[in-house]
């Protein structure tokens, strides 16, 4: 399965759920929610910093601090993702 693809069918479940984690449907999907979610709330970090990779992993991750309870300040670092290589 492709990754992006898994993505968007799971931020589109999310949505139809009206970002209700408890309300997401199939059980997988709500799953896996609740474990990046999770994770999340488990560390409790004021500050969650991944690269900027333009896919929709970066709105995965946005998504789920959103919906964590700590609510973390999100900070995309931004990569050289086209090095000139000589």
């Amino acid at each position: 399965v492709n990754m992006g693809t898994l993505v968007n069918c799971l931020l589109k479940r999310l949505e139809a759920a009206e970002s209700v984690i408890s309300n997401v449907t199939p059980a997988w999907a709500k799953e896996t929610w609740e474990s990046i979610v999770g994770e999340i709330d488990l560390f409790a970090p004021d500050v969650l910093i991944f690269a900027n990779a333009r896919e929709p992993t970066d709105r995965l991750l946005t998504t789920a601090a959103r919906l964590s309870r700590t609510k973390p300040k999100v900070v995309m670092e931004l990569p050289n993702l086209f090095p000139k290589v000589d």
